[in-house]
């Protein structure tokens, strides 16, 4: 509803695609002006995904008030890193479940075009109930979001359930390799409380534990074992109880 966004529902690519930028920043100069891209892969091919990439950077260069954020899927193969099997190219690992610049489905071009790259997991999606396992010093805040009791004392894995997780692959601008890559988000607040005693109680439920009477006093009823091995007896044919 927002009069500054202008939404263009239809399929375009190269030519016209260009045209339509440059008439929408010319009507909004001396303005931050944005262009969000999704869809992209209808583009069906590598080099076609590739070429409107490139496209879209000779705009960026074009325009120092334009940007572009653009949605991708990730590549299937990732699930495998997940769920691992006997198709998964590497043992089945929590530090293996951050996405990376591979995971990126059908182009290398985005990374070198790219300022920023972040992916969105909601791990529960894939019926993870714990995701990766990063550095508790490097990660406190994420604090809140480690399973009480699982990792080492340098490392702690993180909820999966009723969260979404953004990993920053890459960030241009950003020369402290030192800050956090990776964040974190609660779906829904209202039944964080529910999804806490559900999956990462750290209490342990007791077992009631079976009495018995004393020695000499009464006895244990057994219950009789029933044998469903004998249809084929004779008995079980009900052989041997005719009325004589």
């Amino acid at each position: 509803m927002d009069k500054r966004v202008v939404s263009f529902n239809h399929v375009i690519e190269g030519d016209p695609f260009e045209y339509l930028v440059d008439k929408f920043v010319a009507k909004n100069k001396g303005k931050e002006c944005f262009v969000m891209v999704d869809h992209i892969h209808i583009l069906l091919t590598k080099v076609q995904i590739d070429e409107f990439l490139f496209l879209c950077n000779r705009l960026k260069k074009r325009y120092t008030n334009l940007g572009f954020i653009i949605f991708f899927q990730l590549g299937r193969t990732i699930e495998q890193r997940w769920r691992g099997g006997a198709d998964a190219k590497m043992k089945l690992n929590p530090k293996n479940f951050l996405p990376n610049s591979g995971d990126i489905y059908n182009t290398d071009s985005l990374y070198q075009f790219a300022d920023i790259i972040f992916t969105s997991v909601i791990p529960q999606v894939v019926d993870m109930d714990e995701y990766t396992t990063v550095s508790k010093d490097r990660n406190k805040h994420l604090e809140s979001h480690f399973i009480a009791g699982a990792g080492d004392n340098k490392t702690a894995k993180l909820k999966g359930r009723n969260r979404v997780y953004r990993n920053y692959i890459k960030i241009r601008l950003n020369d402290n390799f030192e800050d956090p890559r990776i964040y974190c988000d609660v779906i829904n607040p209202s039944i964080e409380e529910d999804i806490q005693k559900m999956y990462y109680s750290d209490i342990t439920p007791t077992k009631e534990k079976p009495s018995f009477p004393p020695s000499g006093v009464g006895t244990v009823p057994i219950t009789p074992i029933v044998d469903f091995s004998t249809l084929n007896n004779s008995s079980a044919r009900g052989e041997g109880f005719e009325d004589k």
